[in-house]
């Protein structure tokens, strides 16, 4: 793994639990979102996003994003939220995550992490609409 991506990867997960909090805070106050999570289901959620960039960073693959696609959506839509929150907080918890992680990043290395977490959760907000758009989801 190149050093950009290991500084990113423990960056990130010592800012777990501030993003976890800035999630569950910004949820709380919005009536379109369904789900209600508590900032230790973000904390697990966002380990799991960890999890999924370390995969693919070390070369072995997407498989846990697939894996995850194809259970969560699944059950999002079983539990009523609506794709448009989901798309929504998708994109607001990118920019959270990049907001708080990249200026941790040693300068050298800030430019290849940032361009990687843009792609990382372009690529994310893609595969979840599709999941949840061939899950039968609909817009409202």
């Amino acid at each position: 793994m190149e050093a950009w991506a290991t500084e990113l990867l423990s960056v990130f997960r010592s800012k777990i639990k501030v993003v976890a909090q800035a999630m569950a805070d910004r949820a709380q106050k919005d009536p379109n979102v369904r789900i209600r999570y508590t900032a230790a289901d973000l904390e697990q959620f966002l380990m799991s996003l960890h999890a999924m960039m370390a995969e693919e960073l070390d070369n072995k693959g997407t498989e846990a994003l697939a894996t995850y696609m194809g259970a969560v959506v699944p059950s999002q839509i079983s539990q009523g939220e609506n794709l448009l929150a989901m798309i929504w907080y998708a994109t607001w918890n990118a920019v959270t995550v990049h907001a708080e992680v990249v200026p941790h990043i040693s300068a050298e290395h800030q430019g290849p992490a940032s361009s990687y977490l843009r792609e990382w959760w372009a690529n994310y907000n893609s595969e979840m609409s599709r999941n949840a758009l061939q899950a039968g989801w609909t817009l409202p």
